[in-house]
């Protein structure tokens, strides 16, 4: 990229000199070049302007004219390790309370109604060392969007009367994932560490460390936080929208200069993050949910002032690979461990480098020898694999990604440009996630000479393994003691016959875009035989020499047992292309396989002149010609156990999973599963796999840089390789549970957890645009006003949701809540009275707001595709969905055709007086009973008699 700018500008510079050549004697010299000029992609449609107000804020700004959606990210460079120390979660506390209310529009969620009232969303998060903020709406309603966003940093209210409600919100937020594995591990992680650094400290707040004391209200502490930091020279802010730059520079300023001034000043951490006693240690953590892990983390010094360089990316992309003699395959031929990652991450002052093992059972007995196996290839590494044909490989395949960089969504985009500038200088704003630039091997070296047992966190987590110690705020046990000098010192010498990555095969040679044949806009039905239907479009949109391909393979899925099997069946596929899958999602190419309830879909992305040959890795592994005994056990077993650990998810979780498979006749609930599944032998399965394709129906859709005659080819190829001995059947369908009009049904879960928990769905009766128009705004209006008087108002929990939804095709309307403080009975009725209530509101609603509404589903409907997978993905639904292609137009004008009226009417007689017909989920959790819940189906037979099934 660099190397193009260049190139413009000595063309540049030529013209002008050639110009003062032909003027006589006249001298012109060539204008500096902006140093904070951003760096960008030739497919990039964004231009983008860096400036600072006169307040210090730095402020990007990108414009597209064909942007559907503004979108702004404002990210203040502090987070929770500014905490002070008794009041831990005060950041994360801070960014709730900004929510609430400003001077300037005082009434309490005003904002958030007015962004979801015009097809926007909105949301914030807290982060060790940032907290962000950010939002997206339709495009004329940037400018007041943004005034309502600015004032929460200008004159927000911090109003003291809704200090104990969010204090709750705050605190319903780390009951809900108090029983979460990742938060009990990472509480652990951080109460082994340094206690100096804040890093260590507990970061979400609650009750106790958010309380008023005496002579210490929260408040004030709350208030003295802001004053302290929320200022602009800890501020970074994104604009993104499709007005042009000096528009979106008057914005800017006209809108943020008011942010009080002030010098940077973020958190200086000072103290090391571990202690010597806290490194070259093994600690023990005992999870909830039965899986086995280990963990091999190592403080190391930042290297994000190296994003150019990428030292620790370049180490993480040679862990990774999973070729023939690796570290990855040979602890898997081991039969030790099912995964592997590794990569870096952590605070500003230091990062944690981690190598993570999900292991297997017989692997939970050899952490210390894949411990070993680690180092040695590490010493591997620092003797043979600091390469500059294995970094110019990372370069060109950065060098490519960055050169066709698909477009992001605008409140993507808009995040990923306020993070950046709190890291990268602002020429590097688009292509510092891209850029190799200098190959520096000695730079590899330091960081691969700090991978040492000496400065090695082992971190062993087990179901049952022995612990001494429990962590105060998630209770998780743990252990934490040295490691021996002698299994430091074999660590320290281990060598082992393991292999450097191969060149990568999947790298494009010469990526190309193909000149257009036809005039096409659609998608075309290039083969259309009984069994097999195949789609494709040259396409004339996205011009980047790329494909996005989707495969179908369909058969009858008629039992549990066939659906287990079919789950195992996508699972084992995967396993036998992990080899093929990191090499070529490094160059660029990335593929997904999955079971569906009726068969098997993969999906193909990124640089087509290389497609064919992973394509074809595809269809061989599909007969898992190689798979043992051993290794479909280890698979099976993997799959029982993550089918049983669903029963330690949220309680919403489990409802919404326990409504999937009462609603869709081919689903089956996770424990049911998993009992299933433990009964299949490896003699059975391999039965389901060699017949699998005994009887077939394949759909398949191209889209992209492929050629009417490429892609009749690869039908062809389909055809021959996929369905050539099948018996062709029709195209397999689903079958959806309908809710008859009037009932009420209900089924009760028994769930372990604290909270309670309740889902509540009405379903609409009919699938065409008209009624998805109706029921979609109905979700669109609703949702808003259900979570400030349930959520904020009422402070029933942090989870409250309402909006629409579908099952299979059919409309419906979802009440989504988990509790800490209220039984299902209590849910239930404050539901149902936000429902009366809520019909006055909507009667009393102006034809404007009406409009205004209307406007912003539309908005939301007609998003246009950013990138070529987004318009695969949406004729891919059409073709599964039986819808014509034209669908989304046809929504468009079924939402301009609603009337206020017909609306009013709708609502009270399908949703007060439920015509609709709905369908209720609870759990009790811990909360005592307030009164009695409808009868609730204790089977699922008993829901099968109340109701029927179409298929879809």
């Amino acid at each position: 990229m660099r190397r193009i700018l260049l190139m413009v500008l000595r063309a540049t510079a030529l013209v002008v000199l050639m110009a003062a050549s032909l003027a006589g004697c006249q001298h012109t010299a060539t204008p500096p070049v902006d140093p904070n000029a951003v760096i960008t992609s030739p497919a990039d449609t964004f231009s983008y302007r860096y400036l600072t107000l006169d307040n210090g804020l730095r402020v990007v700004l990108a414009s597209d004219p064909k942007a559907d959606k503004a979108a702004a990210s404002l990210m203040v460079g502090v987070g929770s390790t500014a905490d002070p120390k008794g009041r831990e979660g005060l950041a994360h506390f801070l960014e709730h309370m900004l929510f609430i209310s400003t001077d300037k529009y005082p009434k309490v969620d005003e904002y958030m109604h007015f962004i979801e009232a015009n097809g926007g969303s909105t949301n914030a998060y807290t982060a060790q060392t940032k907290t962000d903020f950010f939002f997206d709406v339709a495009p004329d309603k940037f400018a007041p969007a943004l005034d309502r966003f600015a004032q929460f940093f200008i004159a927000p209210t911090l109003d003291p009367q809704y200090v104990d409600r969010e204090k709750h919100a705050v605190y319903s937020e780390y009951q809900l994932k108090k029983k979460d594995d990742g938060r009990r591990i990472n509480a652990v992680l951080n109460a082994t560490g340094n206690p100096a650094n804040p890093a260590a400290r507990f970061a979400v707040g609650d009750l106790d460390t958010l309380a008023d004391r005496q002579g210490d209200k929260v408040w004030s502490d709350l208030k003295a936080f802001h004053d302290r930091y929320y200022h602009a020279g800890n501020m970074t802010l994104a604009l993104v929208g499709k007005d042009s730059l000096d528009d979106l520079e008057k914005l800017a300023r006209q809108t943020f200069t008011a942010i009080p001034a002030g010098p940077a000043n973020p958190v200086r951490i000072t103290e090391a993050p571990f202690m010597p006693s806290q490194l070259g240690v093994r600690i023990d953590i005992a999870p909830l949910k039965d899986f086995r892990s280990l963990m091999l983390r190592f403080p190391v010094p930042s290297s994000q002032p190296y994003y150019l360089e990428k030292p620790l990316d370049y180490i993480a992309s040679m862990l990774s690979n999973a070729a023939p003699g690796s570290l990855y395959t040979t602890l898997k031929e081991s039969g030790w461990i099912d995964s592997m990652s590794a990569y870096q991450d952590g605070p500003d002052d230091y990062q944690l480098f981690s190598i993570n093992f999900n292991l297997t059972e017989q692997g939970a007995k050899h952490v210390d020898d894949i411990t070993a196996a680690t180092f040695a290839y590490l010493h591997k590494l620092q003797r043979e694999g600091v390469s500059d044909d294995f970094f110019n490989e990372l370069k060109k395949a950065g060098n490519l990604d960055f050169r066709f960089q698909d477009k992001a969504n605008s409140q993507a985009l808009a995040n990923y440009l306020a993070g950046n500038m709190q890291e990268v200088a602002p020429a590097h704003l688009m292509d510092a996630g891209f850029v190799y630039q200098t190959y520096n091997p000695a730079l590899i070296h330091d960081y691969l000479s700090r991978l040492t047992p000496s400065n090695l966190r082992q971190v062993v987590i087990l179901p049952g393994v022995k612990t001494d110690k429990v962590e105060p705020h998630y209770q998780a046990p743990y252990a934490i003691k040295a490691l021996s000098p002698e299994l430091k010192d074999s660590w320290a010498k281990a060598e082992a016959e393991l292999a450097l990555p191969p060149a990568n095969p999947y790298l494009p040679d010469d990526p190309k875009v193909k000149a257009i044949k036809g005039d096409a806009t659609l998608p075309a039905e290039i083969v259309k035989e009984p069994g097999i239907s195949v789609w494709a479009l040259q396409d004339p949109q996205f011009r980047v020499p790329k494909a996005e391909k989707r495969v179908a393979l369909m058969r009858p899925i008629d039992n549990i047992q066939d659906s287990v099997m079919n789950s195992l069946y996508a699972d084992l596929v995967n396993e036998a292309l992990e080899s093929e899958a990191y090499p070529a999602s490094q160059a660029g190419l990335y593929y997904n396989l999955s079971a569906i309830s009726n068969g098997l879909i993969y999906s193909l992305s990124g640089y087509d002149e290389k497609q064919p040959l992973l394509e074809d890795k595809i269809w061989t592994a599909l007969a898992l010609s190689d798979l043992s005994r051993s290794k479909f056990r280890q698979y099976r077993d993997q799959m029982v156990r993550q089918l049983r650990n669903f029963s330690q998810d949220w309680p919403v979780r489990q409802l919404f999973a326990s409504l999937n498979a009462s609603m869709v006749k081919e689903a089956y609930p996770p424990a049911e599963r998993a009992d299933a599944l433990s009964r299949v032998n490896y003699r059975q399965f391999m039965g389901f796999v060699q017949h699998y394709r005994d009887q077939l129906y394949l759909q398949a859709l191209a889209i992209g840089n492929i050629s009417p005659g490429e892609a009749a080819s690869w039908g062809k190829s389909m055809e021959n390789m996929l369905v050539r001995d099948a018996q062709r059947i029709d195209k397999p369908q689903t079958h959806y549970a309908n809710i008859p009009a009037g009932a009420e049904l209900a089924r009760q879960l028994t769930i372990d957890h604290h909270d309670s928990a309740l889902v509540m769905i009405y379903q609409g009766h009919h699938t065409d645009a008209a009624a998805k128009a109706r029921w979609a705004l109905l979700g669109q209006v609703i949702g808003q006003p259900f979570f400030a008087k349930l959520r904020t108002e009422q402070q029933l929990g942090y989870v409250v949701q309402a909006g629409a939804s579908s099952v299979g095709l059919s409309p419906v309307l979802q009440f989504i809540i988990q509790s800490p403080v209220a039984d299902p009975y209590s849910l239930k009725g404050h539901v149902e009275d936000f429902l009366t209530q809520f019909g006055i509101e909507l009667a009393g609603m102006s034809p404007e707001q009406f409009e205004e509404q209307k406007a912003g589903l539309i908005n939301s409907i007609n998003e246009a595709d950013k990138q070529l997978g987004d318009k695969t993905n949406r004729y891919w639904s059409y073709l599964n969905n039986d819808r014509p292609f034209d669908w989304r137009e046809q929504l468009v004008a079924a939402v301009k055709a609603l009337q206020l009226g017909d609306m009013l009417a709708f609502y009270q007689r399908d949703i007060v007086h439920n015509g609709a017909g709905r369908y209720l989920l609870w759990s009790q959790g811990q909360q005592p009973a307030t009164g009695e819940m409808p009868k609730a189906c204790d089977s699922q037979a008993c829901l099968d008699r109340q109701w029927q099934y179409q298929a879809q």
